[in-house]
């Protein structure tokens, strides 16, 4: 067991020592261990750093990218900055998707930062290319230790970020001495001579990065094989370019079944990556010479040692230099590709889709848990309206016609039961990701309000409708009084305006909008008393239809719209609480 380890001198060879003795003999299957062994270690320290940075940096970052878009430039520099800091490309992609869904970006500056996204990819390739691996496990160390002891949620995930991005260094490390047999297996050499061909490195790498879903990795790979000095500029340049393309697989798979934002990013990133490509191809010779000509060079070192030696930072200078340049080439060209994607693929007419269809409240965003809060408050904002749709037809019923009144709120309430089933499902999805506390509160306060619209539904279509309408209906037109009183409607008004405060506190944290909630309180009360005494006053002028009278309803319903009005200011009171500084 021991032999699938490295040896103890393991961490202390750097790729620029290369054996001088005698061939190492293969074993083949702890090569294979060695080498997925250490690339699952890389991509899973790289997914640990980049949750890390994302949660510590994320809220800031988010504002970031939302305020400093408003030209190609800003957009292009923001989206490295932002992709540079959390090494998540994805969290990038979701978080204009997100702004492009809200209406808070348009498409066209959502292109400068996708541009912008695959510079920022690049940093952490030049952070492998330097010599750090020799540190990888004090990175191990101190991170664990970091996030074991510290108390401080923010120094605990900067630990975490630490210890990420030690366990990447690890896996590189391992991937690098894994592959050291192979500098005298005759048949990978030849194999690995054919990459210095264009197309079989493009082909290589795309398939590659298509089957790992990750372009970081192919070029870790590749930097790891160039350090054992099996792979030289020309077949790194070629294999890093073909993961630029396959990892356009992993944005389209990603943006399956995802809005149409999704989709239109993902083809924005697709025909960015392969233009550039195609525009490089024919230039691969000049553009490898200029890399050599800026990146360090050992020429005292011949062979092996010295393709050991300036490869890596060479491949590392290359990936990041092709994207800045084609960042900078097509920049100028960005409505074209906002135009091409949004006619490739077209977003859908809304009023074609059904009121119970959540359009924000998307899988996409829950990778995201700040994003995910915003989004899940514009659904609510839908839901919430459909509400107050129903709270504004019930005046209708009390009218000589009631049916087509109780028919659209009957409708309205089936819409609202079947979102608020999808609506907890994926909060209750949210629930299971990585919450600071005050997202745990606010998920927690959103899921109340939900609920809470959703009893409200059911008072009006359980309760309100389960009155004799129709035949109160016959009465009014028998007593020619085919209109609610006025102290009716005021209480409606009212009510109406206290659930769009509501609203407005939840959807737009609006903490006076949830103070004047409570403050109608006592208008409601005074204007129910009043409604009750006339009401009562009316019933003693027709005491021989008591049973179906018109007011003997109003006084029913006056009882559930207080009720209503009770829901209301306990989503207010939560949202006080929520908002009000400690």
């Amino acid at each position: 067991m021991l032999g699938c380890f490295p040896s103890a001198n393991y961490f202390a060879a750097t790729s620029t020592t290369l054996p001088t003795s005698l061939p190492i003999p293969i074993t083949w299957h702890l090569l294979v261990i060695g080498l997925l062994g250490g690339l699952a270690l890389f991509l899973y320290g790289l997914d640990k750093m980049s949750d890390a940075l994302k949660n510590v940096a994320g809220d800031q970052l988010r504002d970031v990218l939302h305020r400093l878009t408003r030209n190609r430039f800003a957009g292009l520099l923001t989206g490295t900055v932002v992709t540079g800091i959390t090494q998540s490309s994805s969290l990038t992609t979701v978080l204009l998707v997100g702004f492009v869904s809200a209406g808070l970006m348009t498409m066209q500056q959502s292109v400068a930062v996708v541009m912008g996204s695959n510079v920022g990819t690049t940093i952490n390739t030049q952070l492998i290319a330097f010599q750090v691996a020799k540190y990888a496990l004090l990175f191990v160390v101190v991170g664990y230790a970091g996030q074991t002891f510290l108390r401080s949620e923010r120094m605990c995930l900067w630990s975490r970020a630490l210890l990420g991005l030690g366990l990447l260094f690890v896996g590189m490390e391992m991937m690098s001495q894994a592959m050291r047999p192979l500098q005298h297996y005759p048949l990978f050499l030849q194999w690995m001579a054919q990459m210095r061909y264009a197309w079989i490195g493009l082909f290589v790498g795309a398939l590659f990065t298509a089957l790992i879903q990750s372009s970081a990795a192919t070029v870790g790979v590749v930097i790891a094989l160039a350090s054992q000095g099996l792979v030289d500029l020309k077949a790194g340049l070629a294999i890093s370019l073909g993961a630029n393309v396959g990892t356009c697989v992993t944005a389209v798979l990603a943006s399956l079944r995802q809005p149409a934002e999704a989709r239109q990013v993902a083809i924005v990133h697709v025909l960015f990556n392969f233009c550039g490509v195609i525009l490089f191809l024919p230039f691969l010779g000049p553009f490898a010479s200029l890399i050599s000509s800026i990146s360090p060079q050992a020429p005292d070192l011949q062979g092996a040692a010295r393709i050991a030696y300036e490869a890596p930072r060479q491949i590392a200078n290359a990936h990041t230099l092709f994207n800045l340049i084609c960042a900078l080439l097509f920049i100028g060209f960005t409505p074209t590709f906002a135009w091409l994607a949004q006619k490739l693929s077209p977003k859908p007419d809304e009023d074609a889709q059904t009121d119970d269809e959540m359009r924000f409240m998307l899988d996409t965003y829950l990778s995201d848990p700040s994003l995910a809060m915003t989004m899940a408050r514009k659904e609510i904002d839908r839901y919430g309206h459909r509400l107050i749709e129903m709270i504004e037809l019930i005046p209708q019923l009390h009218g000589v016609e009631p049916e087509s009144s109780i028919r659209q709120i009957r409708q309205l309430g089936g819409r609202i039961g079947h979102m608020h089933q999808k609506m907890l499902n994926w909060l209750s999805a949210l629930g299971t990701r990585a919450l600071s506390p005050a997202q745990s509160e606010e998920l927690l306060t959103l899921i109340r309000v939900v609920n809470a619209y959703q009893s409200m539904s059911s008072r009006i279509t359980q309760e309100l409708l389960r009155l004799d309408w129709e035949q109160a209906a016959k009465e009014r037109r028998k007593q020619k009084d085919h209109e609610p009183t006025d102290l009716f409607v005021e209480i409606q008004k009212r009510l109406v305006n206290s659930t769009e405060l509501t609203l407005r506190a939840v959807t737009e944290k609006d903490l006076d909008a949830a103070k004047q909630v409570l403050d109608l309180r006592d208008q409601i009360d005074k204007y129910a008393r009043q409604a009750q005494i006339e009401s009562i006053q009316r019933l003693k002028d027709h005491p021989e239809k008591l049973e179906h009278a018109p007011a003997l309803l109003e006084i029913d319903s006056l009882e559930i719209l207080k009720q209503l009005h009770y829901f209301n200011r306990r989503i207010a009171r939560s949202q006080i609480r929520l908002l009000s500084p400690p």
